[in-house]
């Protein structure tokens, strides 16, 4: 009802009889509607705002891995730039110690900053009888990245899991038990990208008291890896992994004395010599079955 101007607001309770009654003029009334309609403005907005952030956050998510992927590759590449000179040279004193003679082919490919396939006599340790595998571990330096690989047909392990020197080989049977190490230690920059040399599932990723940051990876074929000293690690138990993908940044995580990573391979359940499986077209692998 409207009274000189004003607009009266009349409420009566029909049980108690009671009446209240408001008297506003057009102003307040404007303003009450001005400030309802703000607030429904306000409500819609945040449902708006929570719906787009909602939507967005997977995107962020996978924006946010790029991003890493992005940044561990940059990384390899510099590393692969420093690490190109000692693989030269290396390659060239291995072929001396051989006593293999360089064909002119082979010294080209040296020069011209690519490293050489290693001959027969290096790579087939079952038939080799020049080269003993335990006291020449440092042939992990030529050895190929998953990357540069095909995977194998049974899945077993193939490659080296990081580019790196090698600074402790696999000696299980040590009279002192502190001096026993079941797996190989690869020396290297902290951040250096750490790759699956099979696939296989994540059965364990976390804190272990010895090795730090842990990956173990189960290739469902009687072969697991396992992967220690990590600074980050990119899968969560459970995660399935491809042949070659990153899964780990090296470190210097849990009982170590500079950064480097920890790789063992074991078979059934028993650790086996790595290095009898990081070489392509390598047979020493069969010894172990």
């Amino acid at each position: 009802m409207a009274r000189g101007g004003r607009i009266n607001i009349l409420v009566v309770d029909d049980q108690s009889e009671k009446s209240h009654q408001w008297s506003l003029s057009p102003l307040m009334v404007r303003v009450l509607l001005w400030a309802a309609g703000v607030v429904c403005a306000l409500a819609l907005a945040a449902v708006v705002l929570a719906w787009l952030v909602f939507s967005q956050s997977g995107r962020i998510e996978e924006l946010t891995a790029e991003n890493m992927r992005l940044t561990v590759y940059a990384l390899e590449i510099s590393q692969l730039r420093e690490e190109l000179e000692h693989h030269r040279n290396f390659s060239k004193q291995l072929y001396e110690m051989l006593g293999i003679e360089l064909s002119d082919s082979m010294q080209a490919a040296l020069d011209d900053e690519t490293v050489p396939s290693l001959p027969d006599l290096a790579v087939d340790s079952a038939e080799s009888t020049a080269l003993d595998i335990d006291s020449h571990i440092s042939l992990v330096a030529l050895a190929p990245l998953p990357s540069e690989l095909s995977p194998y047909p049974d899945n077993r392990p193939i490659g080296v899991p990081m580019r790196g020197r090698p600074s402790r080989g696999f000696a299980p049977r040590q009279e002192n038990v502190s001096l026993r190490h079941f797996g190989l230690d690869i020396a290297g920059r902290e951040g250096t990208p750490v790759f699956a040399t099979a696939a296989g599932t994540v059965v364990f990723a976390g804190w272990d008291g010895a090795l730090g940051n842990l990956i173990i990876l189960d290739h469902g074929n009687g072969y697991q890896t396992v992967y220690g000293h990590n600074s980050a690690m990119l899968f969560e138990q459970g995660d399935h992994v491809g042949f070659g993908e990153i899964i780990a940044l090296s470190g210097n995580s849990g009982i170590s004395s500079a950064p480097h990573l920890h790789y063992e391979i074991r078979y059934q359940a028993q650790p086996v010599e790595p290095l009898q499986y990081i070489f392509p077209d390598s047979t020493a692998a069969e010894m172990d079955h």
